[in-house]
This record gives C-alpha cells, sequence and structure tokens, in this order.
C-alpha cells in the first residue's frame, strides 16, 4: 500500500473554514468558527483518510520574492478580517498541540513550498502526494501520483480531470494562467 503524503496549503484553508463556518465566540467574544472548522478538519483528516505524512505550509511573513519583481503583485488583496486575525494564533496552537508543524520559509510563499515537497516525494513511486488547496497554480504538478484533494468536496483531482476544468493538462497551467491572467495574484494577461 502506497504512503500518502498530505501537503495543506495555511492560507488557503484559513480563509476557507473562516467563512465556510458561521461566525461564534467564546463567552468573553473570542471569535473561534475558522478554530472549530479546521479543528473538524483535521480530526476527519486523520481519522477518515489516515496520512502517514502531514505538512501544514504558510507564507513567509515577509514579502515574497515576487513583490520586489512585480509591484503590484497581490496588491488588491484586503487585509485579514478582524475577526480572523486572533484565531490564526489560537490555530497555530491548536497544530502544535496536535504535534502538527507548520513549515514556513522567509520571503517565499506556501506555493514555492509545496512545489518543492511534490518535486521532493514526486519520484517515490511508493508514495501518493495530496495538495490540499483550491489555488488553481497548483494543478501544475498534478501527475501519476499527485493530486489536488478539495476536501470540502471530497473531490480529488486527477491528471484527467485538469483538461476538464482548465481547457489545458497540468504541464500548461502556468502558461494558461500566464496568457490569460491570475486575478487573484492581480497578474495581468496578455492583452
Amino acid at each position: 500500500m502506497k504512503q500518502k503524503i498530505y501537503i495543506i496549503d495555511w492560507n488557503n484553508f484559513l480563509y476557507r473554514v473562516f467563512y465556510a463556518v458561521p461566525p461564534f465566540t467564546l463567552k468573553d467574544w473570542t471569535p473561534v468558527n475558522a478554530v472549530f472548522g479546521m479543528a473538524k478538519i483535521i480530526k476527519n483528516l486523520f481519522e477518515q483518510d489516515k496520512p502517514d505524512y502531514l505538512f501544514y505550509v504558510m507564507d513567509s511573513k515577509e514579502k515574497s520574492f515576487r513583490a520586489e519583481v512585480y509591484e503590484h503583485y497581490k496588491a488588491h488583496r484586503p487585509k485579514m478580517p478582524e475577526e480572523l486575525i486572533p484565531q490564526t494564533g489560537l490555530i497555530k496552537t491548536l497544530l502544535e498541540k496536535m504535534t502538527i508543524k507548520l513549515l514556513m520559509i522567509p520571503w517565499f510563499e506556501a506555493d514555492d513550498i509545496i512545489g518543492t515537497l511534490v518535486k521532493k516525494f514526486e519520484n517515490e513511486k511508493d508514495k501518493e502526494i495530496f495538495i490540499l488547496s483550491w489555488d488553481k497554480d497548483l494543478y501544475q504538478f498534478i501527475s501519476d501520483n499527485v493530486f489536488v484533494y478539495d476536501t470540502m468536496k471530497k473531490k480529488i483531482f486527477k491528471k484527467e480531470d485538469v483538461p476538464e476544468k482548465f481547457w489545458v493538462s497540468a504541464e500548461f497551467i502556468v502558461d494558461y494562467l500566464a496568457i490569460c491572467w491570475d486575478t487573484s495574484d492581480n497578474i495581468p494577461g496578455i492583452p
């Protein structure tokens, strides 16, 4: 049986659970809906999917090198919602208590670290790598043993699913996004 490696995109999950779970607070008015959502997802992953390895990957606190190359990179993104800010520390504590470490490298984004982990493990045929994210950039890594896993929909995207979603195969996702545009990162396409 193949070992399962789960690589979780912190920001992607953080915002997804924050908006998916209705707001609620502790008695002292500390918001905890994202903490609850994250705990539930992690619990379900361990109980149902039983990954052999779990990597939780987050963006660097410093601006990435991309912002130095293109000053408008992600410039349009709104600030983190006030109700989410105190929950990030609580979620980090939750992960620590569950002995799950966060991977972060200065000047790099989660996508860069995820790509590095995929490249490190993808040739090990005794492993299956699941990227837990909804970031379209990460579909470029899908291969015979690398998948994108949408945990909310319980859908695993494989090589044959990529053309249905993007009209191109996984190896052309980077070109596709460069030509079309990437509104989430504020990168203009070809007019």
